[in-house]
């Protein structure tokens, strides 16, 4: 289903509704190399704010994003 439209969709309802709650901010990470979820969520108004590496669960290390917006 990539290239769609639909994880835009769905992140402009969750968007959306956590504004109504009263949400002021959104933050979120992904993995560097996930470049289609970077542009998913930069077309929803989200900013590169840090790179960083994480240890997982299994030793391995990886690179992330943290990626914010406000509401």
């Amino acid at each position: 289903h990539q290239g769609r439209g639909i994880g835009q969709l769905v992140m402009n309802g969750m968007i959306d509704h956590l504004r109504i709650r009263g949400y002021t901010s959104l933050g979120l990470y992904t993995d560097y190399s996930n470049e289609r979820a970077q542009h998913c969520y930069r077309q929803c108004g989200f900013a590169l704010t840090e790179q960083l590496e994480q240890r997982m669960s299994n030793g391995s290390i990886v690179q992330r994003c943290s990626m914010e917006r406000s509401l």
